[in-house]
């Protein structure tokens, strides 16, 4: 860019100095320089000519710093663009991380379910293991002798009726005795 506005720049000072020292009289300045044999005047053409480059270059230059303004606010908007972008690659590897926690348990999880849908153990078997069990098991012991600060606890009963309490029903609650003779009537409880 230099060079551009440098050359037309030169070539006026040239045609400038020529022209003040052709308008001067001799003098020990003016013979220093190598022009200075010629005492005429340059032409109006060559400044007109001098004066259009130096318009152009100007011109130019002024193009030039548009062009690099630009090419600045390009360059700012890039940086900033970067360090979006470094902010959405990082949330992106937080998240990537966070997504694959979720997958693992999510997997164990499956892996589980298929475990416990394979081991699925029929209702029927269930309710015939137990009832097996009622025959070999019994009720927890009692303590028998609560502390001071305790209740006594209930008598126990079972989380289900025995055959006893089945067969005598609403009328085993009631005590009602089951050896009386057919046909007779009274009111059940008294």
């Amino acid at each position: 860019m230099r060079e551009i506005l440098s050359i037309p720049l030169a070539q006026f000072e040239t045609l400038t100095n020529q022209l003040f020292v052709s308008l001067s009289t001799v003098s020990p300045t003016a013979a220093s320089y190598p022009f200075s044999n010629s005492l005429t005047a340059p032409d109006v053409e060559s400044f007109v000519q001098c004066e259009a480059a130096l318009a152009e270059a100007l011109n130019q230059a002024r193009l030039h710093q548009i062009k690099q303004r630009r090419i600045e606010q390009l360059k700012e908007e890039i940086v900033s663009l970067d360090w979006r972008l470094n902010d959405i690659c990082e949330q992106l590897k937080k998240d990537k991380s966070e997504l694959e926690d979720i997958i693992r348990e999510a997997e164990v999880r499956v892996k589980a379910i298929d475990r416990t849908e394979k081991a699925a153990i029929p209702a029927d078997y269930i309710l015939a293991y137990a009832q097996n069990l009622t025959n070999s098991t019994s009720a927890p012991l009692m303590d028998t002798n609560p502390g001071p600060d305790q209740l006594a606890p209930p008598a126990f009963q079972g989380p289900y009726p025995d055959d006893a309490k089945l067969r005598q029903g609403s009328l085993g609650r009631s005590g009602a005795r089951l050896t009386e003779p057919v046909g007779e009537a009274r009111i059940v409880g008294e």
